[in-house]
């Protein structure tokens, strides 16, 4: 009995070690699962961690060469347009220059139809000072009879219709004397902006020689017909 008691014990102790070692194996099976569960898990973390920083790097990198690019980009158009603006200024002087020695008016009007630049022959023809002729729309100066004539063709010419470029009609000075000027007309681009570019001669001693030489020529007719001199005068 005691052979069979011992046997029993030992067959329920193996089938006990069994059983702890099953579990054991069993336990450090979920736990190496779990290891791995834990590895995969921080190599995916690790993975979107660093796919994230190259996806940020290279987005902060994609930034900061768009901001380099607008910056040259902006840098070089701010050199271009000092460059430029270098150049109108000595296109301009020299412009100045040369019509400030000219004995022909020249003058340049902008958009709204005011006086842009006068040279001092306008000054000495016209009698108002520079100052004064660049606070002046160009019809200011024009005699009454031809205004709406200069108006019309400077409205067309700054609306680049093409109007008569070289006509001639009479002013009032500012002393109240009426001239007349042979004037040319032309369109340029000035910043952008349409200008018209003119140059005028003072023709009055035309007009004068003209009008004497009609004088004389109706004294002579008249005195050719034998016309008296009451007769004459009162013709």
């Amino acid at each position: 009995c005691f052979q069979k008691y011992v046997s029993i014990k030992d067959s329920i102790f193996t089938e006990n070690i069994n059983k702890i070692s099953a579990l054991q194996i069993k336990y450090q099976s979920q736990t190496k699962q779990k290891e791995i569960e834990l590895l995969r898990s921080e190599k995916k973390y690790h993975s979107n961690v660093s796919n994230i920083l190259i996806t940020a790097l290279f987005v902060g990198s994609l930034f900061i060469v768009i901001l380099i690019y607008l910056y040259v980009a902006k840098r070089n158009e701010n050199n271009k347009r000092k460059i430029t603006e270098s150049k109108l200024r000595e296109s301009e002087e020299t412009f100045r220059i040369f019509t400030e020695k000219l004995r022909s008016i020249v003058f340049t009007i902008n958009e709204n139809g005011f006086f842009s630049y006068i040279n001092p022959r306008a000054a000495e023809v016209i009698g108002y000072n520079a100052e004064e002729l660049l606070k002046m729309q160009f019809h200011e100066i024009v005699h009454p009879d031809y205004r709406a004539m200069v108006i019309q063709r400077g409205t067309s010419r700054l609306n680049k219709e093409n109007p008569i470029g070289k006509y001639e009609f009479k002013i009032v000075t500012k002393q109240g004397t009426e001239k007349w000027l042979e004037v040319s007309n032309g369109l340029i681009e000035v910043r952008g902006k349409p200008v018209i570019l003119g140059t005028a001669m003072d023709i009055s001693e035309k007009y004068r020689n003209q009008m004497v030489r009609e004088i004389i020529y109706n004294i002579t007719k008249a005195v050719n017909d034998g016309k008296t001199s009451d007769e004459l005068y009162y013709h």
